[in-house]
């Protein structure tokens, strides 16, 4: 199956902007832009399928008229999620992008289009591994444990 990519209808928009305004308000706050597209044929990240991945824009594309920020949703699945787990995926993406902060103010610092400047969270649990491993070796498997700790 080839890949298409779509931009994402009104409906997905208005609730991408509420996810933001509810769950990110310093994100609204700060006035920070983001848009969707729906990749259909199989979304990947790092080679391994995924829901949606979000990128910040480079301050040249926001010249361009680009949102500050853009999620790629899996447009093969989305009408299929439960709306607890499109608000569970969205969420997650927006938790990514993270205002740079003035240290002396506190306040969002601006680049040169005045857009909020941001950086890129990183996940707190990364979890690669075998499931042979887990059944070989229990929880002596460092995918055991990692898995564990991620629980606690």
């Amino acid at each position: 199956m080839s890949k298409t990519c779509t931009a994402a209808d009104e409906s997905v928009a208005r609730f991408i902007a509420k996810v933001l305004r509810e769950k990110r308000a310093d994100l609204h706050a700060a006035g920070v832009t983001v848009s969707a597209l729906m990749i259909g044929g199989g979304l990947k990240h790092h080679g391994y399928a995924a829901h949606a991945v979000i990128k910040i824009n480079s301050l040249e594309h926001r010249a361009q008229g680009e949102a500050d920020c853009t999620i790629k949703l899996d447009g093969d699945d989305y009408e299929n999620w439960a709306p607890a787990v499109r608000l569970a995926i969205v969420h997650h993406e927006l938790l990514h992008p993270v205002l740079v902060l003035d240290k002396p103010t506190g306040r969002p610092e601006r680049d040169d289009l005045g857009r909020p400047k941001l950086k890129m969270r990183l996940h707190d649990v990364e979890i690669g591994g075998f499931v042979e491993i887990i059944k070989a070796h229990g929880e002596a498997a460092p995918e055991a444990v990692a898995i564990a700790n991620a629980q606690k």
